[in-house]
């Protein structure tokens, strides 16, 4: 259950992530908790059917959440580099191939956690495609609200 848990907050955490980091839209709505929901089933029922079968372990389940908060800190290092300027800037450009280095170190896991980069992905374009209208410019302003 603490597993569980851990994975859980940290699929939100990126699935707010990525809301915040989309362009606005015209009908402002909760596109990442959709995503939420539908890749913790997608990636979570094979986890718990694996675990129930023994073909997985308990301490080898635990390393999925170590993945999946490497692969949600190496986003937000990433997006640091292209957001941010000055010391910050290098900052997160030393730590982001640092921590793409732990996220491979996990070893298996870190498939479980491109799936669920994956599905997250595939679930928020989904969302954004069918939220706006297709041909709707989208000015600088409205992606730098500054």
């Amino acid at each position: 259950m603490l597993t569980l848990a851990a994975t859980n907050t940290y699929l939100t955490g990126a699935a707010e992530l990525t809301e915040a980091l989309l362009p606005p839209r015209p009908n402002p709505g909760r596109r990442g908790s959709y995503a939420v929901v539908a890749t913790t089933a997608v990636t979570g029922a094979p986890l718990i059917l694996l675990v129930g079968s023994g073909a997985l372990t308990t301490s080898q389940l635990v390393a999925v959440p170590t993945a999946l908060f490497l692969t949600v800190y190496l986003a937000c290092t990433a997006a640091a580099i292209r957001v941010l300027d000055g010391p910050a800037r290098l900052a997160a450009a030393v730590c982001c191939p640092a921590v793409l280095a732990l996220l491979l170190g996990t070893g298996w896991p870190v498939l479980a956690a491109a799936a669920v980069a994956l599905a997250a992905a595939f679930l928020g374009q989904r969302s954004n495609d069918s939220a706006a209208p297709h041909g709707v410019p989208v000015t600088e302003r409205e992606l730098n609200p500054r």
